[in-house]
């Protein structure tokens, strides 16, 4: 029985108030796939009821599995900062359900309610509308292991006496799981910065689900390149804050930077970046020696020499969502890691293919690639195997930015078959989000 469970809710009104409906999508054991998905349709109502509608839904599909830790995922930063304790509860409507919420988050061992963009809610955010459009009372539920439309238990709103007084905040406790195998079979009362595994001089990768990768050199310097953990559906909790020495982000996107500075400030890795993302942390309070700021074409020795990052041209947008609103953060990048005890690495970043590929493999000679493959946002599986007639010098290619969200719709074994129908002789790695590797 799985212990933790990542639970995305999602509440939508069709006039506000008016036509409304829930989405509940529950993940267990950091899996891609729910475990449980939910909608239901409510009376009509405001769309702060639906949303903390959703989150009670959530959290007794949660109790129903049997799960000790819970954290829930909500686009609405109102809800999440309620819960917090950032905001008070005024809305009459709003105090029962706040009140029914909190005592439900009290019944696990620890949880809490973190505010995400909507693009990192997409499922949920499509159960909900699945919800608007049935008819009024009715619900569904589907789980991993088969059809199941009994609607979970939950309790009758009762509309209570309006009241205007101070409503206690709920503790947002950390979210304390059993550490994957990659690290150790011993349970632990709190999650612990991973030391990664052994690989007798070889070089470790470890991919964390999405866009993101962890690496670790046979001298022990750790790189991560991007920063999506915490944050990340797919990132195993355990990964969350790995060692790093050096974080490369590509880009401004937050599923690409989103938890930079929590890494920074609990690793003291050095930021390695374009120079507005680098500026940017830099009035944000990170240490100017902390940061190595950057440009295409450019190269910076690190490691004390030992390792040497070229940042190299993506086809991509780069801007950052921020309370104050969307920031411009330059243009978009990948990068190129060297060294002596280490395979030529070609990390794209997101990316559409383009023909100054060509220039890398020429410039650099990469020997392992990591290319994103889940259409929409990057290249697809097509165009991904296109790219590789460019990268001549690549041996071993690891896909990724993929199946994190359901508009990512390329999938590794469409891009096997691409490989295979434009005759592209290279070997594919598809690992498991937090299980190291060797090439």
């Amino acid at each position: 029985m799985a212990k933790h469970a990542l639970v995305h809710t999602d509440g939508a009104s069709k006039g506000n108030p008016g036509r409304a409906g829930i989405g509940v999508a529950v993940y267990t054991d950091n899996e891609l796939v729910p475990a449980v998905k939910f909608a239901e349709r409510l009376p009509d109502c405001t769309n702060n009821v639906a949303e903390y509608t959703a989150l009670l839904r959530g959290l007794d599909i949660a109790a129903q599995l049997g799960v000790e830790t819970v954290e829930v995922r909500t686009d609405s930063e109102l809800m999440a900062k309620q819960i917090a304790g950032s905001y008070s509860v005024k809305a009459p409507d709003l105090i029962p359900l706040y009140n029914a919420a909190r005592q439900k988050l009290r019944s696990f061992r620890s949880g809490k309610v973190t505010h995400v963009r909507r693009g990192f809610n997409a499922v949920a955010d499509e159960l909900a509308n699945v919800g608007v459009s049935m008819g009024l009372g009715q619900s569904k539920r589907i789980d991993a292991d088969g059809p199941n439309t009994e609607p979970p238990a939950h309790p009758v709103h009762i509309a209570l006496a309006p009241t205007t007084e101070p409503v206690p905040a709920v503790a947002a406790a950390p979210v304390v799981v059993e550490p994957q195998p990659v690290v150790s079979t011993a349970e632990t009362a709190s999650v612990k910065p991973l030391t990664p595994a052994s690989t007798q001089g070889q070089t470790a990768f470890t991919w964390l689900g999405h866009g993101t990768v962890h690496i670790t050199t046979p001298g022990g310097v750790n790189i991560l390149f991007d920063a999506f953990t915490e944050s990340n559906p797919a990132c195993p909790q355990t990964w969350h804050t790995p060692p790093i020495d050096y974080l490369c982000i590509t880009h401004g996107h937050n599923d690409h930077m989103q938890d930079a500075k929590m890494l920074q400030e609990h690793t003291g890795c050095t930021i390695v970046a374009i120079a507005e993302i680098t500026d940017y942390y830099g009035n944000l309070g990170v240490s100017w020696d902390k940061l190595e700021a950057m440009n295409r074409g450019g190269t910076i020795k690190v490691a004390g020499g030992v390792l040497s990052i070229t940042m190299v041209n993506a086809v991509h947008s780069s801007t950052f969502e921020t309370p104050a609103g969307t920031l411009p953060m330059g243009e978009a990048a990948g990068f190129i890691l060297r060294g002596a005890d280490i395979p030529t690495i070609y990390f794209a970043g997101d990316t559409n293919v383009f023909g100054d590929m060509k220039i890398i493999n020429d410039l650099y000679e990469p020997e392992i690639a990591f290319l994103p493959i889940g259409d929409r946002f990057t290249m697809g599986p097509r165009e991904a195997a296109y790219a590789l007639g460019f990268l001549p010098s690549v041996t071993t290619i690891i896909p990724v930015h993929y199946a994190t969200f359901s508009a990512l719709t390329g999938t590794p074994g469409a891009f096997r078959q691409e490989c295979a129908d434009q005759e592209r002789d290279v070997r594919i790695i598809v690992p498991s989000a937090g299980e190291p590797f060797t090439v």
